[in-house]
């Protein structure tokens, strides 16, 4: 039990780790070819397990991104749930 719940913490901390790293390449690829990203509408989001835990503030151009819990990419919203399913 134990061992499970270090392994799922690892596993989380991994993941946001991962986030952290395309965020800095993000903010690499800005700089190399002068594009400025719009924070605004950058924005993070949950989902899984962890949907309506608190997280760690995601850095993108030395500002925070907003965690949302809906969002709408070209007409589909998706939303911060536990488990994505598709009909």
């Amino acid at each position: 039990m134990i061992f499970d719940q270090y392994l799922a913490a690892s596993q989380k901390r991994c993941q946001i780790i991962n986030v952290i790293s395309m965020l800095d390449k993000c903010e690499s690829f800005a700089v190399d070819y002068d594009i400025k990203f719009n924070c605004v509408k950058s924005v993070a989001m949950r989902i899984g397990p962890i949907y309506n835990c608190t997280c760690a503030d995601l850095i993108l151009c030395n500002k925070p991104l907003a965690y949302v819990s809906l969002v709408k990419c070209i007409g589909v919203y998706i939303s911060a749930v536990h488990m994505i399913v598709s009909n």
